[in-house]
């Protein structure tokens, strides 16, 4: 390396691409606003390079993006800093530059870490760990064991709609093809890593048994049904619903309309689950046994039942109601409970209730004394 690094006005057609860079999406948003900054402000950093062998040459080593803008922007030439360095160096500063930069996304750095690893530089998983500021050398192992990942994974983990640590659940799932259809939902339904390593544990069959939530009490295993309303996730535990599956979208979602959708979902949910247990309780105090075969969650309608004509409401008038309540049901649990309190009570019998076939309804079998 030279003593002192020279900036220079480089001939951008005199510049050829790093060998070393790993960085292959560069069309974005990101990139259109460098574009103006530069077209209205001119070039505030320059560019690192250093000199070939072949006279009047450069090679990139940082500045992809100044370079390409200032490419695309017609610019004959660009202020850089010309620096001597080895192809180690090179290369090292290829990765240095893009985590200062903090927007190469996790598949981008992969890249980065797997070639460091390679010639010239041959760094250990240990040196990249305390070069990059990792906790250690297994964890940039697993970063880089992500570039093994099926395509439609590696596409998720590069719109970082699924991070690294989601990954170390998903990957309990040895079928590549059921573990990317599983990482899709994750990133479609937007799951937490707590949610997703529940899922991972329901589909290997372990999920585990006296675990304890973030609450500290005993967490609540083996659902006896679960649904999908409106992208809400429903399972029945007992007498409690758990509804997860859905973040509200602050700069997407209308608040009200989330809640409508919420409670929409919840009340299509227990209105199957009375159908359902209703019609199996009266089966048996008629005298004939219940089916043991019950729909699965995919063929029930995932629209919501219509609502009885004296309780609808336009989604405005619903928000209107809730509009209190949402705030709270975001910040806090306590909210929920209400809301199912009232879904969840059946409505108060009537002497004058009669069903279609002119018969009074059917109530579950009282407890028969024990026969003697």
């Amino acid at each position: 390396m030279s003593e002192q690094a020279a900036l220079r006005s480089i001939p951008i057609a005199a510049i050829r691409p790093s060998p070393f860079q790993y960085r292959t999406r560069f069309d974005d948003e990101k990139q259109r606003q460098l574009l103006e900054s530069l077209r209205t402000s001119g070039l505030s950093t320059p560019i690192l390079v250093r000199p070939l062998a072949e006279a009047g040459t450069f090679e990139l080593v940082s500045g992809e993006r100044r370079l390409r803008a200032a490419k695309e922007l017609g610019w004959e030439t660009i202020q850089g800093v010309c620096e001597e360095m080895t192809d180690a160096e090179a290369a090292a500063r290829v990765v240095t530059e893009n985590e200062v930069r903090s927007d190469a996304n996790i598949m981008e750095k992969a890249a980065g870490y797997k070639r460091l690893t390679q010639p010239p530089c041959n760094f250990s998983f240990e040196e990249i760990a305390r070069r990059y500021g990792w906790s250690s050398g297994t964890s940039v192992r697993r970063v880089v064991d992500l570039l093994d990942e099926p395509k439609p994974i590696q596409e998720l983990l590069s719109r970082d709609l699924i991070g690294e640590t989601q990954m170390r659940y998903l990957n309990r799932i040895k079928d590549p093809k059921v573990r990317a259809r599983l990482a899709k939902r994750a990133a479609e339904e937007g799951w937490t890593v707590k949610m997703l390593e529940q899922r991972v544990a329901r589909k290997l069959g372990n999920a585990p048994k006296g675990a304890r939530g973030s609450n500290g009490k005993k967490a609540k295993t083996g659902a006896i049904y679960e649904a999908d309303y409106n992208h809400f996730h429903c399972a029945l535990f007992g007498d409690q619903i758990e509804l997860s599956g859905r973040r509200f979208k602050m700069n997407e979602e209308m608040l009200d309309q989330y809640v409508a959708d919420y409670r929409a979902a919840l009340e299509s949910f227990v209105r199957d689950v009375r159908g359902r247990f209703t019609t199996s309780s009266a089966s048996e105090g008629c005298g004939h046994p219940a089916s043991s075969i019950q729909a699965s969650p995919a063929e029930i309608s995932t629209t919501p039942a219509p609502v009885a004509a004296d309780v609808q409401k336009t989604s405005i008038e619903v928000g209107s109601e809730l509009r209190d309540d949402a705030a709270n049901f975001l910040a806090a649990g306590g909210t929920i409970k209400e809301i199912l309190s009232q879904v969840l009570k059946p409505p108060a019998p009537t002497s004058t209730d009669r069903s279609g076939d002119g018969t009074a309804p059917v109530k579950a079998p009282e407890q028969d004394e024990p026969r003697k």
